[in-house]
């Protein structure tokens, strides 16, 4: 297609975006125009990553990976004249919409080279700049020349990383969409940022439908956010605890699959059926590095065969005296498991 006839085709679609006024034909009409196709890009993917954050092992509906068209469409005029930068872009359907209606200064950067590769494809085929496309780890990338930047990401130990990046910036702006259920907690729950403002109502179909704005101070973060980056940093944690029957005693627990979410508006650790509030318990916590043999033995495995049947293992407790706290025998010292004593 000559270069012409390409200005002409953005040209037809720019006016025709301008006549639409519902969202569902909006979002059909540009899947039509960049004929994009979400479930088949999906599933070309070659699963290589073992990085949750990525999403590859997983056939998640597009809503909770990409924002819609129409909302793009909406925050690129809010943004407009501004540096913008869609961090975790995918398919970077921000910035190829901004790239036709004229705007170059709203970019995308992804790790995932096959989705952003897409999105370049494209935009190459359309005569248009492809150097706001970045190929590129999030964690490792000069924000300085930007206005915004746009968040749309789970809460986790990538968000954690991420915002302890992006809180250097202090001339810089956060705007953000709620993604699993606790991400605007998280932004209001950080002292780093002050708001939120409600810029925008959106149209994707969400539990909440606004566009958040957080502005980004110059604070020193408070403790709770320091041991949740601690912790996803960690490999154990020990638990100091008391209840009626045990007393006062600690676990320990193996952080390999730890979640800390923000639904209850704090942050709280779930990890093995257990949620831990980390304000209430903070100086119940501490990190661990290491592991007795005990607790080596026992920490990775979820059943034991004991009293001649199979019971799930509960707790490791470590103190005052090493045990495990079984399904059906409750606790049992080390030395009724055959353990010298310590």
């Amino acid at each position: 297609m000559r270069k012409s006839e390409i200005s002409l085709k953005i040209k037809k679609f720019n006016l025709k975006l301008e006549q639409i006024d519902s969202p569902k034909e909006f979002n059909n009409y540009c899947d039509d125009f960049f004929n994009y196709h979400y479930q088949e890009l999906e599933e070309s993917l070659t699963l290589e990553s073992s990085d949750e954050n990525l999403y590859l092992t997983e056939r998640l509906r597009e809503e909770a990976l990409n924002t819609s068209w129409y909302d793009y469409y909406q925050i690129i005029k809010f943004t407009k004249g501004k540096r913008v930068i869609d961090i975790g872009s995918a398919y970077s359907k921000g910035t190829l919409l901004a790239q036709c209606l004229g705007e170059e200064s709203f970019h995308s950067i992804e790790l995932v080279e096959e989705r952003i590769k897409w999105a370049v494809d494209t935009a190459q085929a359309l005569g248009l700049d492809t150097t706001q496309f970045i190929i590129g780890d999030a964690l490792d990338f000069d924000y300085q020349s930007y206005d915004y930047f746009f968040i749309y990401q789970p809460t986790g130990f990538f968000l954690s990383k991420l915002l302890n990046e992006l809180t250097q910036y202090t001339h810089a702006r956060i705007i953000s969409i709620e993604s699993h259920g606790d991400l605007i907690t998280r932004f209001k729950y950080d002292n780093r940022l002050s708001g939120p403002q409600v810029i925008l109502e959106l149209d994707a179909s969400r539990h909440d439908q606004g566009l958040y704005e957080f502005q980004i101070l110059k604070s020193e973060l408070r403790r709770e956010l320091k041991l949740e980056y601690q912790l996803y940093n960690s490999t154990y944690l020990q638990v100091d605890a008391y209840n009626s029957v045990y007393s006062n005693f600690s676990y320990i627990l193996n952080l390999k699959n730890l979640l800390i979410d923000y639904i209850e508006g704090h942050p709280s650790i779930v990890l093995n059926g257990i949620r831990i509030n980390i304000e209430r318990e903070f100086e119940n916590l501490k990190v661990r590095s290491s592991l007795t043999d005990f607790e080596k033995e026992y920490i990775d495995k979820d059943h034991l065969v004991y009293e001649q049947k199979s019971q799930r293992i509960l707790k490791v407790i470590t103190a005052p005296e090493e045990a495990l706290e079984l399904s059906s025998s409750g606790r049992v010292e080390r030395r009724s498991l055959n353990w010298p004593s310590s």
